[in-house]
Formats: structure tokens, sequence, C-alpha cells
């Protein structure tokens, strides 16, 4: 019984170090993601404002 607890203790915070990491991964590339789509549409922006300059 006492060796089971002793177990579950390190596998708890192993599962939950891997959740967080998810967690942390998913958030990481999502504002990644909102991050390059700014920057894809300032650059579309620059080059329209260009081109109608021109």
């Amino acid at each position: 019984m006492i060796s089971k607890k002793v177990f579950a203790i390190p596998v708890f915070f192993i599962s939950i170090f891997l959740i967080g990491g998810w967690l942390g991964m998913g958030i990481g590339v999502i504002s990644l993601w909102m991050f390059i789509s700014t920057a894809v549409l300032y650059i579309i922006h620059f080059f329209t404002r260009l081109k109608s300059a021109q």
C-alpha cells in the first residue's frame, strides 16, 4: 500500500508536467500563428499602399 502511494506521487507530477507542457505548447503555437498572420497582414497592407502610391 505504501509503495503504491510512493509510486503514485511522481506519476501524478509527471502527468501534470506533461499536460502543462502540451498546454504551453498549444498557447505558444497559437501566439506564434497570431504573430505570423498579423505580420503577413501588415506586409500585404504595406505592399498595397506602395502600389497605390505608384
